[in-house]
């Protein structure tokens, strides 16, 4: 058990500076102070050194912008990306036919490629900015980020944690959509979003900001991505239009599309912005001089 309080311990002091970290984990080797005791101490500190943190305005930023309005938006969308796909599955099990979407295959092939795309680079763009903005709250607002991603897998454990008999009688009874489904989402999240995210918050922890070209080059080619994605996000529903001759209309437009993938989009203009200013400031300071 001890050996457990320390553990954690040294996980917590991660949060800290590294000569920081250093010092104190020093200072309980040498009074040998009780794990127990060293935890609560050392919890004290971390949450003081945060508290100065987050006075400024950049962890809020990436808390609210990233976290709270990125993830769930990009979390919706890779799982309408998903349904077509579970519907096929689940259509074929029980029937032997695919789900009719009214497209042909090359058709579901450019929504999915399309999309898919658009989700990998939203999902690096908002992890850069997630890790240049939070730098040393990383530990916070990247957990919470994080779990988003996670949100599928932690559901279908819960669900086996709590239910374990109704999801194996599922199972037995070969009518386990739910658990296809669960399986399915984590998968696309780990895919699609989750790792991505990791290496776009590794790149944005190492630098704070891009280029101009570099950052140039992300939104033009974010602006392409929205454009594709919004106009191959509105086939399915022109597909069920033809289909039911124009009695039946789900489609909410293409305009509440393109809001919705402008939003996510955010981080890549908050890119170009940055490294425009960083560059303008560069010149002044030249000049000046």
């Amino acid at each position: 058990m001890n050996r457990i309080w320390w553990w954690l311990v040294d996980v917590l002091s991660r949060a800290l500076d590294p000569d920081e970290r250093a010092a104190v984990l020093g200072d309980f080797s040498e009074s040998h102070e009780p794990a127990p005791q060293a935890l609560r101490n050392l919890l004290g500190l971390v949450v003081r050194r945060q508290a100065v943190l987050w006075k400024n305005w950049r962890p809020w930023l990436a808390l609210v912008g990233v976290v709270g309005i990125l993830g769930p938006k990009l979390l919706h969308i890779s799982g309408t990306l998903l349904f077509p796909v579970y519907m096929d599955l689940r259509t074929y099990r029980q029937h032997g036919v695919l789900y009719g979407t009214g497209l042909n295959t090359h058709e579901e092939a450019a929504v999915l490629l399309c999309q898919g795309l658009a989700l990998l680079v939203w999902s690096w763009t908002g992890g850069f900015v997630l890790g240049s903005l939070s730098r040393r709250t990383i530990w916070v607002s990247g957990s919470l980020y994080f779990l988003f991603g996670l949100l599928p897998l932690l559901l279908l454990l819960r669900s086996l944690i709590l239910f374990p008999r109704q999801f194996l009688g599922l199972i037995y009874r070969r009518q386990g959509s739910i658990l296809l489904l669960l399986t399915l989402l984590t998968v696309l999240a780990a895919t699609l979003l989750l790792v991505p995210a990791i290496s776009g918050v590794r790149h944005g922890l190492r630098r704070l900001a891009l280029s101009v070209p570099q950052a140039g080059a992300l939104a033009t080619a974010t602006l392409a991505l929205i454009a594709a994605a919004t106009w191959t996000g509105g086939w399915p529903h022109a597909a069920v239009i033809r289909w039911s001759g124009g009695t039946w209309d789900p489609s909410a437009g293409w305009q509440d599309r393109l809001l919705t993938f402008a939003i996510v989009s955010w981080p890549a203009g908050y890119l170009l912005a940055t490294a425009i200013f960083r560059r303008d400031k560069t010149a002044a300071h030249k000049r000046s001089a």
